[in-house]
């Protein structure tokens, strides 16, 4: 129990980061008002990779950017240094 609070603490943590990332690299609420395509990250289990996913009407619990250019800068610029410092972290 101890161990799955402490992941989820750590999940947070990264999700705050990403959040205020993609808040500064132009994302607000109100694109989700367009037909624009928005962008997310998933972890490929199969090739240990992150990859940049897009979507233009489904809406979940993910967090957005407004370009896959903007998501792969979250990827090299939060999320790898933050699984560097953080070596117990599952994704």
């Amino acid at each position: 129990m101890k161990q799955y609070l402490i992941q989820l603490e750590l999940k947070f943590e990264l999700e705050r980061k990403l959040a205020q990332f993609t808040v500064e690299n132009g994302w607000n609420e109100e694109i989700w008002n367009t037909n624009q395509d928005k962008y997310f990250i998933e972890y490929n289990l199969n090739f240990n990779e992150f990859e940049v996913s897009r979507c233009s009407f489904r809406k979940t619990s993910n967090i957005y950017y407004i370009s896959k250019d903007v998501a792969q800068m979250a990827i090299n610029e939060i999320i790898i240094p933050f699984m560097k410092e953080n070596a117990n972290f599952k994704w």
